[in-house]
């Protein structure tokens, strides 16, 4: 996938999984009158659901989705003992950390757009100073590089449930709701676990 020569009507770059946070945002930038960059990472977790979930949600929407592919199979570090770390931290290992890298590097290919929005929510913000450390960080790389760029969450501050009312109701069907690929969803993964507890907590 390349994204250098892309129009410069593009006024932000949203990272989009197709998850709940994710979807609610490019809803939000929509609604905004925004012309999103929508990028999705494809990080070689065998989640087949998503991909077909962000053309749903995007070509709804009618935003210019485009799509990395990020497998790296000689990682320098030993993935189960970096898996193990954050889950001893009681957060989820820091996979905001790809896709912020990858956020940046479209960025520098794309210097006329100065906002990169990312999903989070409020009930999960023990990852929240991980992920703006390292959003600071390139912003400042950016910066010696004359890419005023701003990394943001705009809904940051509302709850996972709060953002999943706030999506329409015809687009809530597509939102990635479980990691295997069959269209029902299976009820042990972590994605259908993750969906439980929002119901659970009303």
């Amino acid at each position: 996938m390349g994204t250098s020569n892309i129009s410069v009507n593009h006024d932000c770059i949203v990272a989009f999984s197709g998850g709940v946070e994710s979807t609610a945002l490019l809803c939000h930038v929509v609604e905004q009158g925004m012309k999103p960059l929508v990028i999705h990472v494809e990080v070689g977790m065998g989640w087949k659901q998503q991909s077909e979930c962000a053309d749903l949600i995007a070509s709804n929407l009618d935003v210019d989705l485009r799509y990395i592919e990020y497998v790296n199979e000689h990682p320098l570090t030993d993935k189960q003992k970096l898996l193990d770390h954050y889950f001893d931290l009681g957060i989820h290992p820091p996979f905001f950390f790809t896709w912020c890298n990858i956020m940046q590097m479209v960025n520098v290919n794309n210097p006329h757009i100065h906002k990169i929005y990312f999903g989070f929510n409020a009930s999960n913000d023990k990852q929240m100073p991980y992920a703006e450390e390292h959003q600071r960080s390139i912003e400042r790389v950016l910066n010696l590089i004359n890419i005023p760029t701003k990394m943001s969450a705009p809904l940051g501050h509302m709850t996972k449930k709060e953002q999943w009312d706030s999506i329409p109701k015809h687009l809530q069907k597509y939102v990635h709701s479980c990691v295997h690929s069959s269209k029902r969803a299976c009820g042990k993964c972590s994605k259908c676990t993750e969906f439980l507890h929002m119901s659970e907590n009303k």
